[in-house]
């Protein structure tokens, strides 16, 4: 007499063999995929946001500061030249050509950071505060766009005794779009990066005397 788990398993052998029962089968796998799929994004729903943001904030700092490293290379860009009437001038077309590689020069960089990646404790997605913060990490991935806005100025700074400090800033702003499956949320990352400075003397004063 043959056992109870062996005329089981013949009979869903038999029954899978339908055309009929397999597709209600993949039906069923689907089904529960699509459901599984969902239940993960209402989970990190609200749990992922707020440390996207800040990573997406913490990377394109980062990339903001290897551009500069790679276009500046830690010298001073001949962008201040001498003025034939004496004095100094800024070179337009040498800032402006300095301010284009640069932007192209960063875009590079932050289109490899188009997906910024997050890992939530597993605890965190309870909803449960005292498990908040514990347990293994999943990891969720949030797909970003930037838009890059670069300004050149320039200014004069009292530096000492008499003295005047020319300097050539250039001021990057990176507008962070983060898509989320409720909508989509921004943050800026603003920052000042020195091109040039020249430092102009004067005649030092004379003391007045009594």
């Amino acid at each position: 007499m043959r056992s109870r788990p062996v005329v089981m398993k013949r009979t869903i052998r038999m029954i899978f063999r339908r055309p009929a029962a397999r597709r209600a089968a993949a039906a069923v796998l689907l089904v529960l995929l699509f459901m599984s799929v969902r239940w993960y994004n209402v989970l990190l729903r609200g749990q992922v946001e707020t440390p996207a943001l800040y990573s997406a904030e913490t990377e394109t700092g980062k990339a903001i500061d290897r551009a500069a490293g790679t276009v500046l290379g830690g010298g001073d860009s001949q962008i201040i030249v001498d003025s034939p009437g004496g004095g100094y001038k800024v070179d337009a077309a040498a800032l402006s050509a300095l301010r284009e590689t640069f932007t192209e020069t960063l875009a590079d960089i932050l289109d490899g950071q188009s997906v910024i990646k997050t890992r939530v404790p597993l605890g965190s997605l309870t909803g449960k505060q005292f498990l908040s913060g514990k347990g293994p990490r999943v990891t969720a991935k949030t797909y970003a766009r930037y838009k890059i806005t670069c300004e050149t100025d320039s200014s004069f700074s009292s530096e000492g005794i008499n003295q005047t400090m020319f300097s050539v800033t250039l001021r990057v702003s990176v507008e962070c779009s983060l898509l989320f499956p409720e909508g989509a949320k921004s943050t800026v990352v603003s920052d000042e990066i020195i091109l040039a400075q020249r430092l102009i003397p004067g005649e030092v004063p004379l003391a007045g005397g009594s």
